[in-house]
């Protein structure tokens, strides 16, 4: 009859490692050929290890415990053990002899019967404090030696704590989560006979984890470092988030958010890091400092009727791919965003919108272009105006051009490029707008000697300007003004951009120029009244030559009346124009200035006077300078002769007491009753070279009338003669 084996029982006695008790129960009947399947199921799953490779020590400790009559039956082979069929040999016996066997048999039963009981169990564990997460073993001994049935039963007090059995003690684990400081009793017993052992362990949890963000605020689609550091005992550490809008990726101890564009600025997100299978975590709070931003860009902030143009938008951040920008377009006066709508037509290409508009806008419309991410909750829109072609400046590039302007004075015009001049200019008026647009005009010549019925001689750029000039350099400029006005009134009137300024001149520069303003041309004026110049008969120092090269020194000869008793003579010379009515701001002149006043019959008693007004901006100002600067050299003479009767012999120029021609000379302005202010620099050589009173301002920038104002300047006052 076949014996009724427990599968439940001897597979539970092999997990815990009772492989003895196991076996016997093997050796207690026969079994059938399905009980002997169960039983190969059984060593099949309990022979494995977790990654399901063979466990071949467990194979070897399970055969060694196995009754000898057991153990012929199991093979070990291609990683499995199994338990094969009883071998029996039939055949038919007497009954003599079948008595006989039995009695054999049962003599051998109480043989076997016979066994070595066990005496004592032993627990060695040679430590006494586990830490959370190791494995330690601890060692059993079963005496005496030769005990029949050897096997223990393995238990502890503690839940968190597991032992595994081994075939010479047990490995004892503290899982994670036990408390630190507990106690665990491990304890060793004879299935058999009850006779135990115990060890008692101190758990030590020193379990830990901290993390830090290496900032404390990301922007919209950034990203954000996180680091952990922890005490793991080699566990796991498992990163979290508590925002959907933050994909994480992590990599053991280093992790990295990275946050969608749609963040709003202010809300934030927590990242927490926990050490697997624990309660241990720690976590750190972000935050969103910037949402998406949208910046939007264009050449110009105009729109040119029937031309094209481009709107470019730009992003705090890179986009995700597949991301959507949506582009509208409103003209004023119109509600509607659909292409073509108030005369403007556009198409969008991701981040650039192309639009064109029509010439039916009209001038100076509002277009509001908007670009968005629906998606980052993001917009911004750009202000353009249109602008009707035919209210364009005039471009001007070639010295052709420039010249054109005096054709239509008051037209409006735009430089493109540099401009160079050769030959001599004809200054005109001029009453429109010139933007040098930051161009320069070099080669400037002007040369004035004519003689003119109104005594009124101006040179520059232009005559006069009364419109608007506006960042133009004038670099490499020769003016010239000496006419030819012997006898006769004359006033004098030059400046690199024009003789007088009515209007507004801006943010002009003049660079590497000559200016020289005299009241006349001495020497083609005396030839052609006398025929001949004077000579120095007699002077100190051996010197020998005309007037006008040694002013100070004697001569002889005699002077006819060479100027009428009731005319005056003037000069104004300034590096940006001689006269100022207007105003100039901003402007700065490095040109070296040279203004004479020359008079050979003047009369104490004359009603009129001869004046020299010369400035490194301007030479006469009643208007504003604002933010000027200047430098390079300024030359003031002033020279009068009076003859008393008009004519005489050894007479010397008088250098005691004129009192009516005086000549003025500052580093800004000569002469100012408007207003002079903000000019930062003045850094002028004054040269005075006077035969009457001069007034030089050598350590300030211009000299000012009770009508004048001054605002943070200093100035000082002197009278040079002689």
């Amino acid at each position: 009859m076949a014996y009724r084996l427990d599968i439940r029982g001897f597979e539970e006695s092999l997990r815990r490692g009772h492989y003895a008790s196991a076996m016997m129960e093997l050796a207690k009947g026969r079994l059938t050929d399905e009980q002997i399947q169960d039983v190969n199921d059984v060593l099949h799953d309990c022979t494995r290890n977790t990654d399901g490779s063979p466990d071949y020590e467990a194979m070897k400790d399970i055969m060694a415990c196995a009754p000898v009559s057991v153990r012929s039956r199991m093979t070990m082979s291609g990683g499995e053990l199994t338990l094969g069929r009883r071998k029996t040999k039939r055949r038919s016996m007497k009954a003599p002899a079948a008595v006989a066997v039995i009695l054999i048999l049962a003599l051998g039963c109480v043989w076997f019967a016979q066994e070595t009981p066990v005496q004592g169990v032993e627990v060695d564990a040679g430590f006494d404090e586990i830490s959370v997460g190791g494995q330690y073993v601890i060692d059993a001994t079963v005496t005496p030696s030769d005990a029949t049935y050897r096997d223990l039963m393995w238990t502890c007090d503690n839940p968190g704590v597991t032992v595994t059995p081994t075939s010479s003690g047990a490995v004892v684990t503290a899982g994670a989560d036990v408390a630190d400081g507990s106690t665990v009793t491990v304890t060793a017993k004879s299935d058999r006979y009850g006779i135990s052992d115990s060890v008692t362990l101190t758990v030590v949890n020193d379990l830990s984890i901290e993390v830090s963000a290496a900032s404390s605020s990301v922007s919209a689609g950034g990203t954000a470092t996180i680091t952990s550091d922890s005490v793991s005992r080699g566990l796991e550490t498992v990163w979290s988030t508590d925002a959907d809008w933050v994909e994480l990726s992590s990599y053991g101890s280093v992790a990295t958010a990275s946050v969608g564009i749609g963040a709003a600025a202010g809300s934030t997100f927590t990242v927490t890091a926990r050490l697997a299978g624990t309660s241990v975590s720690d976590s750190v709070t972000i935050t969103v400092d910037k949402g998406l931003g949208i910046v939007l860009s264009s050449a110009s902030d105009a729109i040119v009727a029937g031309e094209s143009f481009e709107v470019s938008a730009s992003f705090s951040q890179a986009l995700p791919e597949g991301t959507v920008v949506s582009w509208s377009l409103v003209t004023a006066g119109t509600s509607s965003s659909v292409p073509g709508s108030g005369g403007v037509t556009y198409t969008a290409d991701g981040d650039t919108l192309h639009g064109t508009a029509s010439s039916s806008v009209g001038h100076g419309v509002a277009v509001t272009v908007t670009a968005s991410v629906t998606s980052a909750g993001a917009s911004a829109s750009l202000v353009l105006y249109t602008v009707n072609t035919a209210l364009l400046p005039t471009e001007v590039s070639t010295a052709e051009g420039l010249s054109a302007i005096r054709d239509d004075p008051s037209g409006s015009y735009v430089l493109t490029a540099d401009i160079e001049l050769t030959g001599l200019w004809t200054p005109f008026e001029f009453t429109g707008v010139l933007d040098g647009n930051g161009h320069t005009v070099s080669g400037l010549s002007v040369s004035v000697t004519d003689s003119r019925s109104d005594g009124t001689y101006r040179a520059g750029l232009f005559t006069i300007n009364r419109g608007t000039v506006k960042d133009l350099t004038i670099s490499g400029a020769t003016i010239t003004v000496a006419p030819h006005s012997f006898g006769k009134a004359a006033t004098v009137e030059c400046g690199a951009v024009c003789g007088v300024n009515y209007g507004t001149i801006s943010g002009c520069r003049v660079t590497s120029s000559e200016i020289t303003a005299h009241s006349t041309d001495i020497k083609t004026s005396w030839i052609e009244e006398y025929g001949s110049l004077p000579t120095i008969a007699s002077a100190s120092g051996g010197k020998s030559g005309t007037w006008y090269e040694y002013a100070s020194l004697k001569f002889t000869g005699t002077l006819a009346n060479s100027w009428a008793a009731d005319k005056a003579m003037e000069v104004r010379c300034g590096g940006i124009a001689g006269t100022n009515g207007g105003t100039i701001t901003g402007c700065g002149s490095s040109a070296d200035l040279d203004a004479q006043v020359v008079n050979f019959n003047y009369n104490s008693s004359n009603s009129k006077n001869a004046r020299v007004y010369v400035g490194g901006i301007a030479g006469y100002s009643t208007g504003g300078v604002v933010g000027c600067t200047a430098s390079g050299t300024i030359l003031g003479g002033l020279v009068l002769h009076d003859s008393g009767s008009g004519s005489g012999d050894g007479l010397g120029f008088v250098v005691n007491y004129v009192p009516a021609g005086k000549g003025y000379a500052g580093g800004l302005c000569g002469y100012a009753t408007g207003t002079v202010t903000g000019s930062s620099t003045c850094s002028v050589d004054l040269i005075t070279e006077a035969f009457a009173p001069m007034y030089a301002f050598l350590s300030g920038s211009y000299y000012a009338t009770d009508k004048g104002k001054t605002t943070s300047m200093s100035w000082s006052r002197g009278v040079l003669t002689g």
